[in-house]
C-alpha cells in the first residue's frame, strides 16, 4: 500500500468471524456517503487551519528548522529536560523511543523535586511545552533558582494562553499545535526534540507526508484512516473498544500510550446540562506482548473488545523500534489467541523502514481518530471538552497540584 502503511483489516469481517461477531460488509459499505461528506468537512478543517497535524506537513522548511534549532542547543547543552502535561510527553516519547539512550529526560507531573534532580549536574536545557498553571509554576519556580537552568525554552500553540508567558530569560516560540498532545507531533517543538534526540526528522516527515497522502482519498476502500475509523465505530455501536497491542519498549509501546489517550481526546463531547458533564468513551486499553497480565486482560474486557495490533518494522529495520525476536513471537501468540476466540483483529504494518514507518504510523493513527470522531458526530476540533477531560484524567491519576 502506498504511504508506508498496510492496514490489514481481514479479520474483522462477518465472513471471518460470523454473524455477531465480525462487521456486516453491507453496513461497513453504507458509511460510504457519510465518510466522503465527512472527508470534505476535513479538507475544509485543514485549509482553515485547525488540523494541525495534517497544516504542519505543509511547512517545508520544518525538518531543517528543527535541525538547525538542535544544533544550536547542542552546543551548550548535552541533554534536554522537557517539561510538559502527560499527553504531550507520551507524544514526545513516541520520536525519542526511535534511538537508543535518547539525551532527552522527561517531567510530566508538579515535581519540583524529580525536575531539580533532572536537571542538576550542569549540561542541560530546560525545554517548556506551555499547558496548564501547573507547568508555568514549575517553570517559573526552577528558571528563578540560582541553581536551575542556564537555558530555557517555551513552546506554545493554539491550545495555550496567547498572553505570551515565559519565564525570565527564557525564549517563547509560538506555533500552531506545537503544545497539543493531539495535534502537536510534527510541530516545531516536537521535530525540535526529536532532531536533538538523534531522530532523522526528514524522513519523519516524509513517512507522514506519504501517509497523508494516502489518507487523501475520497474513497472509504482506499483511505486507511477512514477505513479504520469506520471499522472501530461499527465494532463500538455493540459496545467493543479497542484494545491496543505492541511490543513491549521502544516506538511501538510508545506509540500505543500515545494513541490511546488521542483516541480518548478526541471522541470526547460536551453534555448539554448543569456542571462538568463529558460524555467520554472508554479509553482504550493498551496491552504490552510478554506482559503476563495481557492475555487476562483482554479476556476481562469483554466479549466486545476488538485487537488493533500496533507496528512492528521490517525485518532489517536496524532502529531501536525493531521489536526482539522474542517479542514478536509474543505478540502473534496475542494475535492467535484473539482470531481463535473470535476477536476482531485489525493489523497496522509499515512497509518503510525507522522513521518513515513510524512518521507514517503517527499520522495516520492522528487521522484515523479525527476520523472516527467526526462518523460519532463530534467536533475534533473543539477545545472545550478535551481540555476539561485532561483535567480530569489529570486529577484522578494525581498528576495535578492541589487547589
Amino acid at each position: 500500500m502506498p504511504g508506508g502503511l498496510e492496514l490489514d483489516t481481514s479479520w474483522v469481517w462477518e465472513s471471518a468471524l460470523g454473524a455477531g461477531r465480525g462487521v456486516d460488509r453491507a453496513r461497513f459499505g453504507s458509511l460510504a456517503s457519510r465518510v466522503a461528506a465527512g472527508h470534505e468537512e476535513l479538507i475544509e478543517a485543514a485549509s482553515a487551519g485547525w488540523l494541525p497535524h495534517v497544516s504542519d506537513l505543509g511547512d517545508a522548511r520544518a525538518p531543517r528548522r528543527a535541525a538547525d534549532r538542535a544544533r544550536r542547543w547542542a552546543r551548550s547543552a548535552e541533554e534536554l529536560v522537557v517539561l510538559a502535561e502527560p499527553g504531550v510527553a507520551d507524544m514526545l516519547r513516541c520520536w525519542t523511543a526511535l534511538v537508543d539512550a535518547p539525551p532527552v529526560r522527561f517531567v510530566a507531573g508538579p515535581d519540583p523535586a524529580g525536575l531539580r534532580r533532572a536537571l542538576a549536574g550542569g549540561g542541560r536545557m530546560l525545554v517548556v511545552f506551555d499547558g496548564p498553571p501547573w507547568v508555568r509554576a514549575l517553570a517559573e519556580r526552577l528558571v528563578a533558582d540560582p541553581e536551575g537552568p542556564e537555558r530555557a525554552v517555551v513552546f506554545a500553540g493554539d491550545g495555550t494562553p496567547d498572553d505570551g508567558w515565559k519565564p525570565r530569560g527564557a525564549r517563547r516560540i509560538a506555533s500552531p499545535g506545537c503544545a497539543d498532545g493531539r495535534f502537536g507531533a510534527f510541530g516545531d517543538g516536537a521535530l525540535a526534540v526529536a532532531a536533538f534526540a538523534g531522530v532523522d526528522v526528514a524522513e519523519l516527515v516524509g513517512g507522514a507526508r506519504a501517509a497523508a497522502g494516502a489518507c487523501a482519498a475520497p474513497a472509504l476502500h482506499g483511505n486507511p484512516a477512514w477505513r479504520l475509523a469506520a471499522v472501530a465505530h461499527l465494532l463500538g455501536l455493540r459496545g467493543g473498544g479497542p484494545v491496543l497491542l505492541a511490543p513491549a519498549g521502544g516506538f511501538s509501546g510508545a506509540l500505543a500510550r500515545h494513541a490511546a489517550r488521542l483516541w480518548s481526546a478526541l471522541l470526547v463531547r460536551r453534555r448539554e446540562g448543569e456542571g462538568l458533564r463529558l460524555d467520554a468513551p472508554r479509553a482504550p486499553a493498551v496491552l504490552v506482548a510478554g506482559d503476563e497480565g495481557a492475555t487476562n486482560a483482554l479476556a476481562e474486557d469483554g466479549d466486545d473488545a476488538w485487537l488493533l495490533v500496533l507496528p512492528t518494522p521490517p525485518a532489517g529495520a536496524g532502529d531501536r523500534w525493531n521489536a526482539r525476536g522474542i517479542e514478536r513471537a509474543l505478540l502473534d501468540a496475542h494475535v492467535e489467541q484473539a482470531l481463535r476466540s473470535g476477536r476482531p483483529v485489525v493489523r497496522l504494518r509499515p512497509t518503510a523502514p525507522g522513521a518513515l514507518g513510524a512518521g507514517a504510523a503517527a499520522w495516520m493513527l492522528t487521522q484515523a481518530a479525527v476520523a472516527a470522531a467526526v462518523l460519532a458526530g463530534v467536533d475534533p476540533t473543539a477545545l472545550p471538552a478535551a481540555d476539561e477531560l485532561r483535567v480530569l484524567h489529570e486529577r484522578a491519576a494525581g498528576d495535578s497540584p492541589p487547589g
